[in-house]
């Protein structure tokens, strides 16, 4: 059942959390596999970096898609977050439909400039916001 409007805290959501949570904790293993603990400092390079090693490994969106819950993947949305989160002050929010409990089927950036919604093949499909505060 979804939650009411009035008292849900979308920066707490336990899925969100939990996906984060594991995140975080696995992300100096992913970051060693996917190229080096050194590549990933959270800079516009590390970005740039990934964006090859995505390219490399994957030709077409739907190979992203169908490889969707695998590690890599995984920690490649997460990773794009925590650089939005760091280095301009957004923060992860779950955001479901409070009619279904549905996250809206977007892909990739929102109308709204400040914020950021990873493609639909990320889980649990968190949602980017800017606090405005950078």
């Amino acid at each position: 059942m979804p939650a009411h409007r009035e008292s849900y805290d979308s920066t707490r959501h336990p899925d969100l959390l939990a996906w984060l949570t594991e995140r975080q904790t696995g992300f100096e293993h992913w970051a060693h596999e996917a190229g080096g603990v050194t590549l990933f400092d959270f800079s516009n390079a590390s970005l740039d970096a990934l964006e090859d090693l995505v390219r490399e490994a994957y030709t077409k969106t739907d190979e992203i898609t169908q490889q969707r819950r695998t590690p890599f993947i995984q920690g490649a949305v997460w990773y794009i977050g925590e650089v939005l989160c760091r280095r301009k002050g957004w923060v992860w929010k779950f955001e479901p439909d409070f009619n279904t409990g549905e996250v809206p089927p977007f892909y990739g950036r929102q109308k709204r400039r400040d914020s950021w919604t990873p493609p639909a093949w990320a889980h649990p499909r968190p949602v980017l916001v800017s606090t405005g505060t950078r």
